[in-house]
This record gives C-alpha cells, structure tokens and sequence, in this order.
C-alpha cells in the first residue's frame, strides 16, 4: 500500500500499519527527511522564526472573513508535516466533539473510541499511566515549567487568576475547564521539539524490511481504475502501482489530490479541463478552522526565552450554553537590549458556525488552491467580542501592569470598542489571525449524508481501496488544537485496518 504525506498522520500510520509484516507500506513526503530539520524548527525557543520562515513549509496568504489583509497560511513540507512547525500542543479537544461525530452517524468516533488511540500515542511525563494519559507511548508529552514561561505568559496565567479564572493543572482534563493552565507539548529529554516522524520512525522502525519512506516525491494524483485506486502518479510523471491507497497530505492537500483525480464536484472539474470520475460534492467543502485576532504588545525590558512557543492558555467559555469554546494565549515574538520584548496575545474562537470552501485554481498539481473560510460573522463576532473584552480587562490587571507592556495593535480601547458587531470586524480588519486547524475538506459521514466524502472507516465513498485519514476527515472540528486528534485518526484506523 501507499501513504500519501508524512507528516502528523501519515507517519502514525506508516509506523502502525507496517507493524504487521504481511503489509508491504511505501510512505511518500513530498518534502525533505527530518534529518534535514534546521535550528529554527528543533529549537522551540525559536518557535516564531519556525512558522514564519520557509524552511520546511509552504505559506501563503489568504482573505479570511472580515480582514481586508490576507492571513498567513502554513503548513509543514517536510517528513513530520506540520508537527515540525506548530506550537507542539498536544490538546485534546473536549468529549462532546467527538461524541457528537458519533452522533451524526460517524459510527466508532465517540470520546470512549478515541481516548485509548490517544492514551496509546503518548507518554506523558508529568501524569504517568491514568484513565486519561498513557506512559508508553511514542509521543513524550510534558507541560512547561514555569522557569521556561517569559513575562507574558506568566502575566496572562497570573492576570486571569485575578479575573476569577480557576487554574488547574491539566487543560486535557474535562472536568477541569474551564480555566487557565499550561500547554502539553510534545518535546523531547534534551528540550527539543518532538515531531511525528521523530516520534513514530524512529531508526528502528524505518529499518523494517516492509516499510519504505521516500521523501521528496510530491505526488500529483491518484490513479483509478475501474472504480478502484490502483496506484499514484508523482509530479515528476513516475507511476507508482499500490493495491491500496491512504491519502494524508492534510486538509488542504488531501482534498485537492481528490480533485486532481477526478473526484469531486463534476461542474467545477470540468470547468478547469479534468475530467470527473466520481461527482462527490462534499470534496473540499465544510472547510473549518479556529480563526481570531491578534494583540502586539511591547514592553521595554528584555528576555532571553523569546518567540518560544504559548505555554499558558486560558480555555474559556463565553457562557452560551456551548461549553468550552475559546483559547487565549501569549506568545513572544523577538526581544534585544535595544529595542526591548515584543510579544502577542491571541484570541481564538473554538467553535465557528460558518463554513468554507476549498476549489482548485488550476490542473496544475503544484498550483495552491482557493481557500474560501467566511469564518467571522455573526454569532461569530459576537462570541469573539465577549473574549476580546475579556482580554482588555486583563489588561487592567496587576499582573500586566507588573511587566510594563503596552499594547501597539489594535489601536484603541479593547472592552468598549468590541462591544458590537461593527466594532470587531474593524478590529479584525488588519488584525486576523489563524490557529494553523485547517479541518473538514474530506469530512467523514453516514450512508445517508450526501456531503460525506468517507465512510466512517475513513474509505472514500463509491471508490475501492481508497482512504484518507488526516484532519480533512474529521467532520466537525475539535476544541483544541488538532495536532493530537490527527495523531489520534491514524491511531484510530490502524486499529480499524487490524
């Protein structure tokens, strides 16, 4: 079988599936081996260099909702994915997201499901074995000391304590939030970052007689015959036969390999010369993401610890009868005796009612889609003005004004300026900000949803021997970040594949 992408969950999967020496798994990354990693991508302390640089990823900007500036968009192009750049925050989300995909007919999805795929993923250094964490896990998980945090992030964990926020000790915990906590992240012994591949394929692993990884080979679609998927083709025009084959390139590359292919919407695949193999209209739509706004602050002092990543959170709720259903959360950006600290506090809206689209712009496979993500209006804004005031009171607390921070965008008084509709698309006007949670282009359904792309065993529907398991699959998206839950899918079907 072949695996299309390396990174969160395509590595999970490669190392599980070849466990069985029966399978004989070919995994193609389409950027370079981890081995390749620079400093600015193991060091977290130089987390914000990682995401902004184009070391190992594509970016790209994108209009999202009110911002009349287009967003940063990020992914990881590299053995490891995105697990190689994000803030390396094993968040679980809360057990209603995953209920409510076996709700909606996504059988064998529900909290008690995938909480053993997760426990399974991870060791966790602080909590050990118990009903919610693992200890033998490939992924070491571990929350920040408090001699790591900079200024900020000690002043919005402090700040909110004086707000009434409860702290607790672990935000993976339901019966915790809300309240305000430390990030877990993925980290190794010696303080570097932990991705997937690292994790999962490791020297021994890869030394498997049945596992092949092959790393820049970017692959321009998948090739059906007969109703059936029976290999790729690369870019570079190589054929590569597969008697199955498991795409997991990421919500936006799964999703437009399918149309690549001729699977999807047919009026939109004959508008751009390829022909449809099968009309499958939910491809690319149902895009979702957590998507917010940005606050730059500086303050005069100096740090050694910057652009490292957010390692306190507030995991909140707006009291709408939703539950948990936002993130605040600091992050250094650069600090120099000269010009002091620079650091930005982040609001993100956990639980977007809009959704978007993804479409192709051309038959080129190297060409970037369209991301359409109307994702902040209405109910929307509303639930993020109720957090953006809640960050301008922390401003009048003693714990910001103990580091001396003053904040430079957006301009003007957060509590009285967010207090309508009007008055956050203003603010969210140059100051829109993504979480990096693309979801939902390949969504996963019931029998009966026309929109659904796959089955719940993640099989593309009216195609034999073919799947795709990464966050394009993930129906609804989860509150948190999502780097686990797609660890979490592929440990998830590698238990359904047994």
């Amino acid at each position: 079988m072949v695996i299309v992408g390396g990174g969160t969950s395509g590595a999970v999967l490669a190392a599980r599936l070849s466990e069985d020496p029966a399978r004989s798994v070919l995994l193609l990354e389409a950027g370079p081996d981890d081995a390749a990693y620079p400093e600015v991508v193991r060091v977290p302390e130089r987390e914000y260099d990682a995401i902004l640089s184009a070391a190992v990823g594509v970016q790209w900007g994108v209009p999202v909702g009110a911002a009349s500036s287009p967003t940063l968009f990020y992914r990881g192009e590299v053995l490891g994915g995105t697990s190689a750049v994000n803030f390396m925050a094993t968040v679980r989300g809360q057990p209603d997201d995953y209920d409510g995909w076996a709700a909606a007919g996504c059988d064998g999805w529900g909290w008690d499901d995938v909480l053993p795929a997760m426990r399974r993923a991870e060791t966790d250094r602080d909590f050990g074995h118990q009903a919610l964490h693992g200890d033998t896990g490939p992924i070491t998980v571990q929350r920040w000391p408090e001699e790591t945090w900079a200024a900020c992030h000690r002043a919005l964990y402090d700040g909110a304590v004086e707000l009434g926020v409860r702290p607790v000790d672990d935000i993976n915990d339901p019966m915790q939030v809300p309240g305000v906590g430390v990030f877990p992240g993925s980290v190794q012994a010696s303080g570097e970052r932990l991705s997937v591949s690292q994790a999962y394929l490791d020297a021994e692993v890869r030394a498997r007689a049945n596992l092949t990884v092959r790393c820049e080979a970017p692959v321009a679609r998948v090739l059906l015959e007969d109703g059936r998927a029976v290999g790729v083709e690369l870019r570079s025009g190589e054929v590569i036969e597969a008697g199955e084959v498991i795409l997991c390139a990421g919500a936006i590359e799964s999703p437009k390999l399918l149309l690549l292919s001729g699977i999807g919407p047919a009026g939109d695949l004959r508008a751009l010369n390829i022909d449809p193999v099968l009309d499958l209209p939910g491809v690319g739509a149902n895009l979702q993401d957590h998507v917010g706004l940005g606050c730059i602050y500086h303050r005069p002092e100096a740090e050694t610890l910057v652009g490292s990543p957010a390692k306190t959170v507030l995991v909140g709720d707006t009291g709408r009868g939703r539950g948990v259903d936002f993130h605040v959360l600091a992050c250094p950006i650069s600090s120099s005796e000269a010009g002091g600290t620079l650091f930005q506090v982040f609001v993100f809206h956990l639980l977007p009612r809009s959704r978007g689209r993804l479409t192709l712009t051309s038959a080129d496979p190297a060409a970037i889609p369209t991301l359409d993500l109307p994702l902040l209006d209405g109910d929307d804004l509303d639930d993020l003005a109720t957090v953006v005031e809640l960050v301008g009171r922390w401003e009048q607390t003693a714990a910001f004004a103990a580091i001396g921070a003053s904040r430079l965008s957006p301009a003007g008084d957060l509590v009285a300026g967010s207090a309508s509709r009007d008055g956050m698309r203003a603010l969210l006007d140059s100051s829109t900000y993504t979480y990096f949670h693309q979801v939902g282009t390949c969504a996963m359904g019931p029998d009966d949803d026309p929109d659904a792309v796959l089955d719940p065993h993640l099989r593309v529907r009216g195609v034999d021997g073919l799947r795709v398991a990464d966050a394009s699959a993930m129906p609804t998206i989860v509150r948190g970040n999502t780097y686990l839950g797609c660890v979490m899918l592929a440990e998830r079907l590698a238990d359904l594949m047994a």
